[in-house]
């Protein structure tokens, strides 16, 4: 899976692949890293990279963003949604029907959204645990929920359909 992130007002994309273990492949803006990651209480995780050990914590904030801290510097950090990013490429929502989907597999903490609900652009539509993160998933375009294909604790695999919406104008 690949992410954009805003740190400190500089766009970096980052890449995550779960390799066998808890070892992970991590790439930061090109430049790969390979290490071990292990959750801690208090949403701390020990990393260990190159034979070096650190502690990251990761707090949501009070605005829905992440913030960080690393070797004793705190970073706050905003997540670009690829599907926001494709829609402004593509010059806004083209009409039609939108299929959300699961980026990668995870549990469906919360459906937020009805059949026949109207949406705007930005509104918390699923709440997904991936990664032992939670993320809102949030509609890309104003529109009317036409389907919404899971339930609450529902288990989903990568790429499956959460919920469709019909774009209004």
């Amino acid at each position: 899976m690949t992410l954009e992130a805003v740190i400190q007002g500089k766009t970096h994309e980052i890449g995550f692949e779960p390799l066998p273990g808890q070892t992970w492949r991590v790439e930061l803006d090109g430049r790969a890293y390979e290490g071990q990651v292990e959750r801690l209480p208090g949403g701390a995780y020990s990393l260990i990279i190159d034979g070096r050990q650190q502690e990251l914590y990761l707090a949501e904030t009070p605005a829905g963003g992440l913030e960080v801290e690393l070797g004793g510097y705190r970073y706050p950090v905003s997540l670009i949604d690829p599907r926001r990013k494709a829609l402004r490429r593509a010059g806004g929502s083209g009409g039609g029907k939108t299929v959300l989907r699961s980026s990668m597999p995870g549990k469906v903490v919360r459906v937020l959204v009805s059949e026949g609900d109207r949406v705007d652009a930005g509104t918390g539509m699923i709440v997904l645990e991936a990664m032992k993160m939670q993320n809102e998933i949030k509609a890309p375009l104003a529109g009317v929920v036409t389907r919404v294909h899971v339930v609450d604790e529902a288990r989903v695999e990568a790429n499956a359909p959460l919920v469709e919406i019909e774009a209004r104008d």
